[in-house]
């Protein structure tokens, strides 16, 4: 299996957990797709741990999740700037990425290992997260 799509459901944390270890067992799985999932940060940041262990997830989609705080997004900034990421595209449209883990995100996607394409659409942007896209964007390595 390439892909598995999980979009729309309820994913309570410990089950949000399961996958995550099943991922680092996996080697075959392209995408994964927890789209409007209702996931907790909690959850989030214990994904994006177990990820730096997989080898074969390159895209994500985590649209339409709201409970993304800033020690998540600092957990996946940490997968991104490791040699171990394979992710290649990562999806936060209409995502509530407070601020300040939104300027995080963009002032190292520009330095993220092989990050080919970050979709930030329906986000609301500050003047200091805007700055900090533009430094992302100045930055960037790899972003397509």
């Amino acid at each position: 299996m390439e892909k598995l799509n999980l979009s729309g459901g309820d994913i309570p944390a410990y089950l949000l957990m399961e996958i995550a270890e099943a991922l680092t067992i996996n080697r075959s799985l392209k995408e994964l797709d927890l789209s409007g999932s209702r996931l907790s940060s909690f959850g989030l940041s214990y994904l994006f741990s177990k990820l730096a262990k997989n080898k074969s997830v390159s895209i994500l989609k985590l649209s339409n999740n709201s409970r993304l705080d800033f020690e998540a997004v600092q957990d996946l900034v940490e997968l991104l700037l490791s040699k171990e990421s394979r992710l290649k595209s990562i999806d936060f449209s209409d995502c509530n990425i407070p601020d300040n883990a939104l300027a995080l995100l963009c002032n190292a996607f520009g330095l993220a290992n092989g990050l080919q394409s970050l979709n930030l659409s329906l986000i609301h942007f500050s003047s200091s997260s805007l700055l900090a896209l533009s430094s992302g964007i100045a930055n960037t390595r790899s972003l397509i």
